[in-house]
Protein backbone atom coordinates (compact mmCIF):
# COMPACT_ATOMS: atom_id res chain seq x y z
CA UNK A 1 0.00 0.00 0.00
CA UNK A 2 1.32 3.06 -0.85
CA UNK A 3 0.46 6.00 1.79
CA UNK A 4 1.18 10.03 1.27
CA UNK A 5 2.98 12.40 3.61
CA UNK A 6 -0.02 12.82 5.90
CA UNK A 7 -1.01 9.46 6.26
CA UNK A 8 2.60 8.22 6.67
CA UNK A 9 2.58 10.72 9.57
CA UNK A 10 -0.40 9.11 11.21
CA UNK A 11 0.52 5.67 10.51
CA UNK A 12 3.56 6.93 13.33
CA UNK A 13 1.61 8.49 15.45
CA UNK A 14 0.11 5.29 16.57
CA UNK A 15 3.07 4.13 17.33
CA UNK A 16 3.65 6.95 19.31
CA UNK A 17 1.92 10.19 19.52
CA UNK A 18 3.45 13.01 18.24
CA UNK A 19 6.18 10.38 16.14
CA UNK A 20 4.73 12.14 13.02
CA UNK A 21 4.89 15.63 13.84
CA UNK A 22 6.63 18.02 11.93
CA UNK A 23 9.73 18.23 14.46
CA UNK A 24 9.94 14.86 15.13
CA UNK A 25 13.07 12.57 14.86
CA UNK A 26 11.44 10.54 12.16
CA UNK A 27 11.98 12.66 9.17
CA UNK A 28 15.77 12.91 9.84
CA UNK A 29 16.38 11.38 6.59
CA UNK A 30 15.35 14.20 5.03
CA UNK A 31 17.44 16.53 6.67
CA UNK A 32 20.81 14.62 5.29
CA UNK A 33 20.51 15.99 1.42
CA UNK A 34 21.72 19.55 1.33
CA UNK A 35 18.23 20.29 -1.50
CA UNK A 36 16.56 19.02 1.15
CA UNK A 37 13.55 17.84 -0.80
CA UNK A 38 10.69 16.32 0.98
CA UNK A 39 9.55 12.51 0.32
CA UNK A 40 5.63 12.65 -0.42
CA UNK A 41 4.94 8.85 -1.02
CA UNK A 42 5.63 6.03 1.44
CA UNK A 43 5.98 2.22 1.27
CA UNK A 44 6.54 -0.51 3.82
CA UNK A 45 8.51 -3.28 2.78
CA UNK A 46 9.91 -6.60 3.52
CA UNK A 47 13.35 -5.61 4.32
CA UNK A 48 15.65 -5.69 1.68
CA UNK A 49 18.62 -3.85 3.61
CA UNK A 50 20.30 -7.18 4.10
CA UNK A 51 19.66 -8.28 0.63
CA UNK A 52 21.67 -5.36 -1.40
CA UNK A 53 25.71 -3.97 -1.33
CA UNK A 54 24.82 -0.30 -0.31
CA UNK A 55 27.60 1.30 -3.05
CA UNK A 56 25.33 -0.55 -5.46
CA UNK A 57 22.04 -0.01 -4.35
CA UNK A 58 22.67 3.91 -4.01
CA UNK A 59 24.48 3.99 -7.40
CA UNK A 60 21.49 2.05 -9.14
CA UNK A 61 18.69 4.37 -7.27
CA UNK A 62 21.05 7.88 -8.76
CA UNK A 63 21.09 6.36 -11.84
CA UNK A 64 17.53 5.06 -12.39
CA UNK A 65 15.38 7.01 -10.23
CA UNK A 66 14.09 10.52 -11.19
CA UNK A 67 13.62 11.64 -7.62
CA UNK A 68 14.91 10.95 -4.25
CA UNK A 69 14.61 7.83 -1.55
CA UNK A 70 14.93 7.44 1.59
CA UNK A 71 14.31 5.00 4.70
CA UNK A 72 13.05 6.30 7.03
CA UNK A 73 12.19 3.21 9.65
CA UNK A 74 13.19 -0.11 10.22
CA UNK A 75 11.69 -2.21 12.65
CA UNK A 76 13.27 -5.27 14.51
CA UNK A 77 11.56 -8.28 15.70
CA UNK A 78 12.03 -10.04 19.15
CA UNK A 79 15.48 -12.20 18.39
CA UNK A 80 16.46 -8.31 16.06
CA UNK A 81 15.26 -9.83 12.92
CA UNK A 82 14.05 -6.87 10.70
CA UNK A 83 10.07 -7.21 10.34
CA UNK A 84 9.64 -4.20 7.83
CA UNK A 85 10.95 -0.96 6.27
CA UNK A 86 9.19 2.06 5.58
CA UNK A 87 10.87 3.71 2.50
CA UNK A 88 10.02 7.47 0.74
CA UNK A 89 9.74 8.72 -2.08
CA UNK A 90 9.85 12.24 -3.65
CA UNK A 91 8.88 10.95 -6.96
CA UNK A 92 5.60 9.11 -7.45
CA UNK A 93 6.92 7.59 -10.42
CA UNK A 94 9.63 6.32 -8.93
CA UNK A 95 8.11 3.86 -6.77
CA UNK A 96 6.63 1.53 -9.35
CA UNK A 97 10.31 0.64 -10.95
CA UNK A 98 11.40 0.63 -7.57
CA UNK A 99 9.07 -2.18 -6.30
CA UNK A 100 10.20 -4.33 -9.08
CA UNK A 101 13.48 -4.14 -8.98
CA UNK A 102 14.30 -4.40 -5.30
CA UNK A 103 11.42 -6.55 -3.96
Amino acid sequence: MILTRRQFAAEFNKVKPGLGSYRSPLWMPETIDTVRIKCQWFICVVPITHRWVKDEYWKWCGKNMTGSIRCFSTTSGPHDDIQEEWWGFTDKKDLAFWVLRWL
